[in-house]
């Protein structure tokens, strides 16, 4: 399967310095979205043109328009793109509440802002 990135954060910094530890790690150019709901029509639209596509979403969780919590269960309800789709939470709360939600909502990870390469 070929494997697609998203970043997703309202936070045009944030997005570049995920999207570019990405690239820089696998070469390959990641998009962005700047809230949820462009981050579920981008997979959306990428999935209706190749529905073999893996993609790892990077969700940021407080965004305007859609957050990253309701974005996550938009993605994962649908049968379609669930089984093509592992979300990934990013988010400067790293508390153990924080973490029960993201887990809730089917989230596999959490990664704690700011985002450092090692």
């Amino acid at each position: 399967k070929l494997l697609h990135f998203l970043v997703v954060d309202d936070n045009g910094i944030n997005r570049f310095v995920l999207s570019e530890l990405i690239r820089i790690e696998t070469g390959i150019t990641v998009p962005q979205a700047s809230n949820g709901k462009e981050a579920v029509d981008m997979v959306k639209k990428i999935l209706h043109s190749d529905p073999t596509i893996s993609i790892l979403v990077f969700m940021d969780l407080e965004m305007p328009v859609m957050d990253g919590i309701t974005a996550t269960h938009c993605l994962l309800e649908d049968d379609t793109l669930k089984k093509n789709v592992t979300v990934v939470a990013v988010s400067a709360h790293a508390s153990e509440v924080e973490r029960e939600k993201c887990t809730k909502a089917g989230m596999k990870r959490f990664i704690v802002k700011p985002v450092k390469a090692e």
